[in-house]
């Protein structure tokens, strides 16, 4: 059984829960530590179970809970080196990190873990592919552009996760200054909704079965606008199963729990969803 969820997503903080088996691991931790609780009662999990925390990078709507969390109460945080000693700037009081090498697999319980580079203004920002026996899981948040790297490491899974920050007209409309629109647009900022598009083009299979688009701008950007532009590549290829959603950052997204019968290999063969929506 694989659970999923995006308990929230945006500048103001980020994360996802994911678990299979008795494994149950967050990517990111960018709210405060009171509410990461709440949203993952939200969807009947308690912080107790939660055994590790992968970080993408160190900016504070990613890393935000570490402040509030102790040595002796918290999961095992896993980044790089460089973003590890980034993070100590900024949040000292936890000691319990493991350090992990970009490309370099490594397991925590039933998944096995990939961190892979990508694009963004920070120290070393890095995205995960996510496998257990029977699911590929792909993650790219804060991505500035696609590489070969980012390509390879979302191809042939079965749910993607995938930034589709602005609407290019709607940011030029904005009254951000012009350097920040800049810093958005380019090759180490966000991505536009017809630039995830592009992506996703990229990515289709027969076994892709789930899209969540994520870290929508409140500003420059809206989820009908995302999902319209993102389900539109879906449908034109010729791909109507896949499941499109959106992500928002005051309350949890979509919840997904599947189970595999194990007779696709790298697949899910049949899918049976049983919680579509909290």
């Amino acid at each position: 059984m694989l659970k999923f969820c995006v308990l929230a997503s945006g500048s103001k903080g980020n994360a996802i829960y994911v678990s299979v088996g008795k494994t149950h691991v967050l990517v990111d931790a960018g709210l405060p530590l009171k509410e990461l609780k709440n949203r993952l009662k939200a969807i009947s999990v308690e912080w107790e179970s939660i055994d590790a925390i992968l970080i993408t990078h160190e900016h504070m709507d990613h890393i935000r809970a570490l402040k509030d969390m102790s040595s002796t109460d918290a999961p095992v945080i896993y980044t790089s080196r460089l973003t590890h000693k980034a993070i100590n700037r900024k949040s000292r009081n936890h000691k319990s990190f493991q350090i992990f090498e970009t490309l370099k697999e490594f397991t925590i319980g039933d998944f096995t873990i990939k961190p892979f580079s990508v694009m963004h203004d920070s120290t070393d920002p890095v995205g995960f592919r996510i496998q257990t026996e029977s699911c590929k899981i792909g993650i790219a948040l804060d991505l500035g552009c696609l590489t070969p790297t980012v390509l390879e490491n979302l191809l042939n899974v079965n749910i993607l996760v995938i930034e589709s920050n602005h609407d290019v007209e709607l940011l030029a409309k904005s009254k951000r200054p012009s350097y920040l629109k800049k810093r958005i647009m380019g090759n180490f900022g966000h991505l536009s909704n017809e630039e995830c598009a592009h992506i996703i083009e990229k990515v289709l299979h027969k076994e892709l079965y789930y899209v969540f688009l994520v870290h929508l701008s409140q500003e420059c950007n809206d989820s009908k606008r995302a999902l319209a532009v993102n389900h539109d590549v879906v449908m034109q290829n010729g791909y109507p199963h896949v499941s499109m959603n959106a992500t928002f950052q005051d309350r949890v997204s979509r919840c997904i729990e599947l189970e595999a019968d194990g007779t696709s290999v790298g697949g899910y063969g049949a899918v049976r969803v049983l919680e579509e929506q909290i």
